[in-house]
């Protein structure tokens, strides 16, 4: 049976649904090399796990390398087609070209009015439920606001209606629910007759609620009208680039969207809602976290914020600021480290690829490992915790990214990998830093936010249990990552909170 105890000793040592990137990070402080096979037949492939930078960097190098089938035929299923996510090189590197546009430095600066906007309606959101003391999930509360910024950037301000975004979200959480990483433990799902119907009656829902935003921009194309909005939605990036591309063929543009480029868009659209969404959901949760929990750190910030932006903290002035001096943003490097160092701690996802005949990679030992037959698997967890690449590497401190080289603090950038390096680099990093960027500006002088877990008992140990492994995982009463629907790990029970707010006078 392979190593299936192993793991399910390391299993038990955690809290209820943590992760199994923790539990296998904690496999992997075995393996000072930085690189061991783990064998989970006969319930999946020979998994090659990885902890080590320099063997990451080797493997980032190969942009042609897919994800597993398994996963690429659940991404597949999810957005109804092939995507950024599961496209070979060829097909992969014009859609990635494109895209590229949409998140450049230019690009993303013209989105800041924008992104202020919501996060200031969110604090509006955080002022009423400090006035009536209430509880609620913060996870629900940043997955409303992520997925409000997404849909804009996506299809644009004027499809993004508080109708809109509802179906956005509800379509989106319905064909998770059917389609998720977790299916492998829960057999009787993948065996629901209603699932096929499910999915396929999602796929529609999809081409019905997108389809005609498509045309609707499309035919605008068409006419040469220009939008009033401050910057272009990627969906009007990429049909203008489909036009462009029927004008050098010297044709003219087509009356009607060519079908099949139409569905391919349509695919694209729903995994950059889901990346856009997901990923940066959880981050923007444990970073609120960490940060109210340790208080030395977020008076720095408050510190740096008063100098940086002025003593008027309120999001409305934080919005106006913005809006006339996008660029004041980078003015605050602490902002940048707390946000790095929460993306080390806890990364939202990690890379899986196919092995293939004669790759090979190469431990920090001098090692080498063959990929062939074998799912690799780059732990960013694992990687990021390990003390040879940084100094207390369990502890919360965002000044070791302000260190200096010769510093015991300073990091080991190649071994932060929460966005990963290469070609096949995540495009929307600089959006989910913006979102950070601003969520910290406007909040932290505003508000204090508190975890409400609950008081209660602590659990009976469960046999074969050791707390010492753990990583701090102490109780399921506390925030933790776990691992359910969709592309990211989720804070266990939504980060149940309370808020009050700051009074600056």
């Amino acid at each position: 049976m392979g190593h299936l105890s192993l793991i399910r000793d390391a299993i038990l040592a955690l809290p209820p649904h943590c992760a199994p990137d923790i539990a296998t990070s904690n496999v992997a402080k075995e393996f000072e090399g930085g690189i061991f096979y783990l064998d989970l037949m006969p319930f999946e492939r020979v998994n090659l796990i990885v902890t080590s930078a320099n063997a990451a960097a080797q493997l980032s190098r190969h942009a042609e390398l897919m994800k597993p089938r398994d996963v690429v035929a659940v991404i597949r299923t999810l957005c109804g087609g092939d995507n950024l996510v599961t496209m070979p090189k060829t097909m992969w590197k014009p859609w990635r070209t494109t895209f590229n546009r949409a998140f450049s430095d230019s690009s993303i600066r013209k989105l800041v009015p924008m992104v202020a906007g919501e996060v200031e309606k969110f604090c509006c959101h955080l002022s009423e439920q400090a006035k009536t003391g209430r509880r609620e999930k913060l996870e629900d509360l940043i997955g409303r606001l992520t997925i409000g910024i997404i849909v804009s950037m996506c299809l644009g301000p004027e499809f993004c209606s508080p109708v809109n975004k509802d179906r956005v979200s509800t379509m989106l959480k319905s064909q998770l629910d059917w389609t998720s990483f977790s299916d492998a433990g829960h057999p009787l799902r993948q065996l629901n007759p209603v699932r096929p119907f499910i999915l396929w009656f999602n796929k529609q829902r999809m081409h019905n609620l997108i389809g005609p935003e498509i045309d609707k921009q499309y035919t605008e194309i068409q006419r040469g009208i220009h939008s009033s909005e401050t910057f272009k939605p990627i969906v009007a990036l990429a049909l203008e680039e489909y036009a462009e591309s029927v004008r050098k063929e010297g044709k003219s543009i087509p009356q009607k969207l060519d079908s099949a480029f139409k569905a391919t868009l349509i695919a694209q659209a729903v995994i950059l809602l889901i990346a856009g969404q997901d990923p940066t959901t959880t981050p923007l949760v444990f970073c609120l976290h960490l940060l109210y929990t340790h208080k030395a750190a977020l008076a720095r910030l408050r510190s740096e914020l008063d100098e940086v932006f002025g003593i008027d903290a309120s999001p409305s002035h934080i919005t106006a600021l913005l809006q006339h001096d996008p660029q004041r943003l980078n003015s605050s490097p602490f902002i940048l480290a707390i946000i790095k160092e929460t993306l080390r701690l806890y990364p939202p996802l990690s890379i899986v690829r196919d092995g293939q005949p004669g790759l090979t990679l190469t431990d920090d030992a001098g090692t080498v490992f063959p990929t062939e037959g074998c799912k690799i698997w780059v732990l960013h967890s694992g990687m990021q915790r390990n003390p040879k690449y940084f100094l207390n590497p369990d502890d919360f401190l965002p000044e070791r990214w302000l260190a200096q080289p010769g510093d015991p603090l300073y990091p080991l950038k190649e071994a932060w990998r929460p966005f990963e390096f290469g070609p096949r680099t995540c495009i929307g990093q600089p959006l989910a830093v913006l979102e950070m960027k601003i969520v910290l500006l406007m909040l932290a002088r505003n508000f204090e936010i508190e975890a409400a877990y609950g008081e209660g008992q602590p659990r009976e140990m469960r046999p074969g249990e050791d707390m010492s492994r753990c990583d701090g995982l102490r109780s399921e009463k506390a925030p933790y990552p776990t691992f359910g629907q969709g592309l990211a790990t989720r804070p266990n029970d939504g980060y149940p909170f309370v808020v009050g707010t700051v009074d600056r006078h």
